[in-house]
């Protein structure tokens, strides 16, 4: 499966398990065990859970709103580095699934 990582931190104070490499390491690890392809990745750091305005969460939905997305699923250490309120997370799933992109979290969450 082809696979985009996603990676979220608030500010630059995140720790070690938090910060953007972090992530990243976490989510490469996570996909080459699954035999997973990484086709991309996307980072937006020192920017909020809070907004949807964050410019590389921007670019992995544009990237999706073509005829084929670049990618089967959208790979993240927990759905709270897409968003932090559920009523977000659901709405940028629902969005992402409409597109035929699904999202993978790899600490387990439903």
């Amino acid at each position: 499966m082809r696979v985009a990582l996603y990676a979220r931190a608030s500010s630059g104070k995140q720790g070690v398990d938090h910060s953007i490499s972090g992530q990243m390491n976490s989510l490469r690890d996570y996909a080459v065990a699954k035999g997973h392809q990484v086709a991309g990745e996307y980072r937006d750091e020192a920017r909020g859970g809070c907004t949807s305005e964050r410019p590389q969460l921007r670019r992995l939905i544009a990237a999706t709103g073509g005829a084929v997305a670049p990618f089967d699923a959208v790979l993240v250490l927990g759905r709270s580095r897409l968003a932090r309120g559920q009523r977000d997370v659901s709405a940028l799933e629902a969005l992402l699934t409409k597109r035929g992109v699904r999202v993978i979290s790899a600490c387990g969450e439903p």
